[in-house]
């Protein structure tokens, strides 16, 4: 989340900046260059929101992969307090054999 805080962050920096540029333009009077200066920051906000769509689309799959290995290591630790439970019964089954004789 704090990845996508960031990438948004710099996404509004981005667009502030493209519209500070193409503001600029527009006082120097140039149609052509205000024109190319918005067409390129429409270019640069489009690969943005991609490149932010895309890091979603990671965080998401990776919050998947990390809630199947949390699965995955609960099944461990409750298979590994089983054998551990048979193994000191086991102990104690042999002390009390042991005792016995």
């Amino acid at each position: 989340e704090e990845v996508l805080a960031v990438s948004q962050a710099r996404l509004n920096q981005h667009q502030a900046m493209g519209t500070r540029k193409a503001g600029q333009e527009d006082e120097k009077g140039s149609g052509f260059g205000r024109r190319r200066v918005e067409k390129g920051n429409q270019g640069q906000q489009e690969s943005m929101s991609r490149l932010l769509e895309a890091i979603k689309d990671t965080n998401k799959t990776l919050q998947g992969e990390m809630v199947g290995l949390m699965d995955v290591i609960k099944k461990l630790r409750i298979a590994n307090a089983q054998k551990s439970r048979e193994a000191l019964q086991a102990c104690q089954e042999k002390e009390k054999l042991g005792s016995e004789k």
